[in-house]
């Protein structure tokens, strides 16, 4: 029972601490505050440890300097020659058990012994010499009791190399702790090396204190990290309650603009309703022209480009338009455009691809002459007729062109440089260009969003000579079944790109 208490104690503390932590971090100021205290915390702890390298490697570079000058100094004031005498006629471990018992020993001992005291060791200083066998063995300790010819294993293979001129070396470590050492060749009176001189030192002690004073500044690192943490918290509450208001402001607010843009958005969802239901339908245009396609992609709801087809006896129309922008603006355009070019078809019976675009743009003109219009609002439109009792194709266009199909020739005609409805235009009217068809050949009509797309490896535009090519490449395939490529085509292009305009792109084909 009391274990489960414990677990569900200790859950609920942790749910809590995720709970606030993620909350700091949700804010930004409050993350900033975070962010600072745990900088200054890990630049202290950085320093700290720094500081204790520091220290510890000054003080063993030090400590291996002093200790190599008081080895080169006490080798000097030994008798070497005394030296050797005493460990030739001694050959066995313990041979010396006591230091007054061999003169020799004696004089070199309570020499050690001066130099201990008045150097501060804390050790024993020793002089050792080379065995046959290769290991190093003590002779003369500053020690009272002697230790004579036992083996020492910690001096190293790289030291016997460097026996005839002395270093020092540490730390390193035996059975009692971490040790600093230095030693010095002892020389007999014909110059030749009979022992060495070495001094230690604990490095243990030294660490000690260092870590006591490591210890003494991370005791006062703590406190004052605690009260940092302290005012950061009293801090981060006054930012969390003020952000709690605000949220909760934000929420209300954003749900009165979601309920806004909610009907909004219905209303443009409820115009393409409207704007799609203006646009000529699958089987209006397939009796005008029975073999066609339309590729109809709105950037945006609703579209400012669009499609027109008007049918009066044997004399067939199909036009596509471009107009200004996209989205609402642009699809209000269209709108008007639609309904002025059947407008002009009901009152005013037969006429040419170039005497409707000039109506067409005097009315546009007429609509947007108002101060606030825009001069540059108007539309790009391509417009042709077919008629079945002459066997041609009329056509005018305003900016936009069409591609004429026929067996192996391809003729690009295209509209004169102006646009339709433009207030900073004066239009003197539009080239009418009349060509024979025969069955079986094949127009093309677009606005610019598909050669505008944005895509490829490189990310530039598909451009009009591509689509061009591309138009060309699938004269194979039945016209019907193209309009599935061109959209296969576009999207392939378009990858991750943003659809920059509305697309539209249509094809016929004669009967």
């Amino acid at each position: 029972m009391i274990d489960t208490i414990k677990m569900t104690i200790f859950f609920a503390v942790r749910h809590q601490v995720r709970q606030f932590i993620w909350r700091i971090m949700a804010n930004s100021s409050t993350r900033i505050l975070a962010t600072i205290t745990i900088s200054i915390l890990l630049f202290a702890l950085f320093f700290l440890v720094y500081t204790y390298n520091v220290q510890l490697d000054a003080y063993k570079q030090s400590e291996l300097s002093r200790l190599e000058a008081l080895a080169k100094t006490t080798s000097l004031a030994i008798d070497g020659d005394s030296h050797q005498l005493l460990s030739e006629n001694y050959q066995t471990k313990d041979d010396i058990r006591d230091s007054e018992s061999n003169t020799g020993y004696a004089e070199i001992n309570q020499l050690l012994k001066h130099i201990k005291v008045d150097n501060g060791l804390e050790t024993d200083i020793y002089t050792m010499v080379k065995s046959d066998k290769g290991a190093f063995e003590f002779i003369v300790t500053s020690s009272d009791s002697p230790y004579f010819r036992h083996e020492w294993k910690e001096f190293r293979a790289e030291n016997d190399q460097q026996f005839n001129e002395g270093a020092s070396f540490g730390p390193y470590k035996d059975e009692h702790g971490s040790w600093l050492s230095a030693f010095a060749p002892i020389k007999n009176s014909a110059g030749e090396v009979v022992a060495v001189i070495q001094a230690d030192s604990c490095f243990d002690t030294f660490i000690w204190h260092v870590r006591r004073t490591i210890g003494w500044y991370l005791l006062i690192l703590v406190v004052m990290f605690s009260v940092m943490m302290f005012f950061m918290m009293r801090s981060v509450s006054r930012v969390l309650r003020k952000e709690n208001l605000l949220h909760d402001r934000i929420v209300e607010q954003n749900s009165v603009i979601k309920k806004a843009q909610d009907d909004v958005v219905d209303s443009i969802k409820y115009a393409k309703t409207i704007q799609f239901a203006t646009l000529p339908q699958g089987e209006e245009i397939r009796e005008t022209f029975d073999k066609s396609f339309v590729l109809f992609k709105p950037r945006d709801i609703v579209s400012g480009d669009f499609y027109w087809v008007f049918n009066k006896g044997k004399r067939s129309y199909f036009a596509v338009a471009d107009c200004t922008g996209h989205g609402v603006p642009g699809a209000f355009m269209s709108l008007i455009g639609n309904t002025t070019l059947t407008n002009i078809m009901n009152e005013c019976g037969d006429l040419t691809p170039a005497e409707i675009l000039k109506r067409l743009d005097a009315k546009i003109k007429s609509i947007l002459s108002t101060e606030e219009a825009s001069t540059r609002d108007g539309m790009d439109i391509s417009l042709l007729l077919h008629d079945q009792s002459t066997g041609t194709i009329e056509y005018a266009g305003a900016n936009r062109p069409v591609i004429h199909y026929s067996g192996e020739k391809v003729n690009l005609i295209k509209g004169d440089k102006q646009a339709i409805g433009s207030l900073d235009s004066c239009s003197s009217g539009f080239t009418n260009h009349v060509f024979k068809v025969k069955k079986g050949d094949r127009m093309y009509m677009y606005s610019d969003g598909y050669p505008d797309q944005f895509g490829g490896q490189k990310g530039k535009k598909y451009y009009s000579k591509r689509l061009r090519s591309l138009i060309q490449s699938v004269q194979d395939l039945d016209i019907r079944d193209q309009k599935h490529l061109f959209n296969y085509e576009f999207h392939l292009w378009k990858e991750n790109h943003d659809q920059v305009d509305d697309i539209l792109l249509a094809g016929l084909e004669v009967s």
